[in-house]
């Protein structure tokens, strides 16, 4: 099998991944070293030297791996590109290729890589799972692409490829008069090519509206004086949505780390006039307060890492401790965290011992096993369910309707922890 430079990257190719760039990277990982993340740092830190001891740094498939795991896709998609020039018919190579090129937004790319790995080894353990996956995402922003044209064109709007070119788009959300509730300005770059946005784009201007069903349980369920803690804010969706409500009556605390994000969090704050109802807090949450630093995916895939954009790190109990008028009122809680929840958890301790929090939705993503398989996992269940806490999730996570117990434990979905007595709706229609 041939190699076609197409299928490793655009051009020029990456440089040679160096034993220079490989320190850098140590020293990156040792900087990020914490208790909780040690044997993961460790590993990557034994993966880089011990390659290059052996002289095969430049096109170790395995350390391009833990390259990937680290979000560090320029530098292994470079250890990559020489291994595959080594060895054009290396499966392990293109399998972790293709996984860069999808990570990195590249889906031709990838969808060849994966292809290619298939054609030499069908039974590649996960490889079409994955495949299907990249095929997917593709499809989001083939689709976004395609509303984004439709709706600018509705709008006399200009649908150019820009950061700059703001897309206004009236939320689902509506008050009382049918009217939305608030207004997001999305870049159409951003639109064209981050799955995150790409799918908030599209499920509010051509469906039922993005996570509507959190937004409704928060509409049906926050009352006067209520607060809204919002752990992974993103763009603020759900902040906008939990301070509208009831405007002027619910305070909103919109935690987010990412600069990038938070740029645009504080416009689509002060485009609506709500900096008194929402406090920005800039910082990532976890069990310790210090520094820590993100890996990037899409704007709605940042994740504590070893490596990438230095970020706060800061604890629920910290700012419980910075904001005594937290232990007087009633707290509904959402964490969307990519994994770090149970992190976020053992850092609440105080919060959920001395406040009245009725409600936590946090993710199960797609980092999680089942309870019975994955540690983490069973932490967070036996913390909660000693608290007396009880969990659900809808049915359709797009469109509402019953919110039911949560009995498959194996499911990706946003679980409902709710208080004894927290009064849930028949359905959130």
């Amino acid at each position: 099998m041939e190699l076609r430079p197409d299928v490793v990257s655009d051009a020029p190719q990456p440089a040679v991944f160096t034993s220079d760039r490989s320190e850098d990277i140590i020293r990156q990982i040792e900087a990020g070293r914490t208790a909780g993340n040690a044997e993961l740092a460790d590993r990557a830190i034994q993966s880089l030297r011990s390659a290059a001891a052996s002289g095969t740094l430049a096109y170790s498939t395995e350390v391009a791996n833990t390259l990937a795991l680290l979000g560090l896709l320029p530098d292994s998609r470079a250890v990559l590109t020489e291994a595959l020039r080594r060895d054009p018919g290396d499966v392990t190579a293109l399998a972790v290729l293709a996984t860069v090129e999808s990570a990195s937004g590249r889906y031709d790319s990838a969808l060849d890589c994966f292809d290619r790995a298939l054609a030499l080894a069908p039974d590649f353990p996960g490889l079409a799972e994955r495949r299907e996956r990249c095929r997917t995402e593709q499809q989001v922003l083939d689709r976004a692409v395609q509303d984004l044209e439709a709706y600018a064109a509705d709008h006399d709007l200009d649908p150019g490829d820009s950061e700059a070119n703001l897309i206004p788009v009236d939320a689902r959300s509506l008050d009382d008069e049918g009217r939305p509730r608030f207004r997001m300005r999305l870049p159409a770059a951003s639109i064209r090519h981050d799955l995150g946005i790409a799918l908030l784009f599209s499920q509010e201007t051509a469906a039922v509206g993005y996570e509507l069903s959190l937004r409704r349980f928060l509409d049906a369920h926050l009352d006067s004086d209520d607060v809204f803690i919002d752990v992974g804010a993103h763009w603020g969706i759900h902040a906008l949505t939990a301070a509208t409500s009831r405007r002027g009556e619910i305070s909103v605390l919109a935690v987010e780390p990412h600069p990038a994000n938070l740029r645009h969090l504080r416009r689509w704050i002060a485009d609506n006039d709500l900096g008194q109802d929402i406090e920005v807090v800039p910082a990532a949450i976890g069990a310790a307060t210090g520094t820590t630093f993100l890996m990037a995916n899409s704007s709605m895939g940042y994740r504590v890492a070893l490596c990438g954009t230095e970020v706060p790190i800061t604890t629920l109990d910290a700012l419980l401790a910075e904001r005594d008028w937290l232990k007087w009122r009633r707290i509904v809680l959402k964490i969307d965290v990519e994994g770090h929840e149970l992190a976020v958890f053992e850092g609440a301790r105080q919060l959920l011992e001395t406040c009245d929090v009725a409600a936590i939705v946090w993710e199960k993503g797609e980092s999680y096993g089942s309870a019975a398989e994955d540690p983490r996992l069973r932490r967070i269940f036996q913390d909660l369910d000693a608290r007396g806490f009880r969990h659900y999730c809808f049915r359709d996570e797009h469109r509402g309707g019953e919110l039911i117990p949560l009995v498959e434990l194996g499911r990706t979905c946003n679980v409902y922890s709710l208080r004894p007595g927290f009064e849930r709706l028949a359905r959130y229609d």
